[in-house]
């Protein structure tokens, strides 16, 4: 399936003016931005990409971020 959980493009996190990754400005909600979107709308995890330029993370990218979305509930 390609959904924005698994998708590089989707904007999890971003690196903040002292240069360190932190959570995306909406992530702690579920939802972030997408590269190739208005970087003002945010998706969920769970949003079908509609483009087709859905580009694929590594498996333990999108465990990782799955767990992290869990823990935050």
């Amino acid at each position: 399936m390609d959904n924005c959980l698994s998708c590089r493009h989707w904007q999890f996190s971003v690196i903040g003016h002292d240069g360190n990754r932190r959570p995306g400005w909406l992530i702690a909600h579920g939802l972030a931005a997408c590269e190739h979107g208005e970087t003002y709308r945010a998706y969920p995890a769970r949003h079908e990409c509609h483009n087709g330029q859905h580009e694929r993370l590594p498996e333990n990218d999108i465990a990782r971020r799955a767990e992290w979305l869990e823990r935050r509930k």
